[in-house]
């Protein structure tokens, strides 16, 4: 009966890990931005296949914009790149709309009269032209008058990590047990 416990427990682990490591997140989340009188944050709303859906608080100033660009396989020296190909917002999702403007390289979005102290921007979608990929890391361009510009990486969401784990685990001991 024990054995059968520690099975059903192993099997439904490595069962949601399979389903779910797919799931990625970005880091740092939120990332955080303080530059020329203004303190925001942008946080992680979704991050599935290849669009990336973010939302904007600012701390303290005015944010004009926030312009997110392409992924690259290593910022530093990059050999692959996955370029924007659409950029959108979910009107009504927030307290400032926004207006996407879309390039090649990069997504724009110009806050309209400014984005300030203790409100959010509506949801920004961003579709990129391949499925995101772990290890990738990408460009926040924050303006505010002067541009700041902050990075992130994608990273596997810390759940599927954790279900991989127990499921990992479940398994060592139900052999360790045999």
């Amino acid at each position: 009966m024990r054995n059968l416990a520690v099975a059903i427990l192993a099997g439904a682990g490595i069962l949601l890990a399979a389903v779910t490591s797919s799931a990625l997140s970005i880091s740092p989340n939120p990332v955080h931005q303080v530059q020329a009188g203004v303190d925001a944050n942008v946080h992680l709303v979704s991050l599935s296949g290849n669009t990336l859906v973010v939302q904007v608080t600012v701390n303290s100033g005015t944010l004009l914009g926030l312009d997110v660009s392409m992924l690259f396989d290593d910022l530093d020296s990059p050999t692959a790149f996955s370029f924007v190909t659409g950029a959108s917002t979910n009107a009504g999702t927030g307290d400032v709309g926004a207006l996407a403007l879309n390039v090649v390289s990069a997504a724009n979005f110009d806050f309209l009269g400014g984005l300030g102290a203790g409100q959010q921007s509506d949801e920004l979608v961003i579709q990129f032209d391949a499925p995101v990929q772990v290890d990738w890391e990408g460009s926040l361009t924050f303006d505010s008058g002067a541009l700041g510009e902050a990075v992130y990486a994608v990273v596997p969401e810390p759940a599927t990590a954790a279900l991989l784990g127990a499921g990992l685990l479940a398994l060592a001991a139900r052999r360790r047990r045999a």
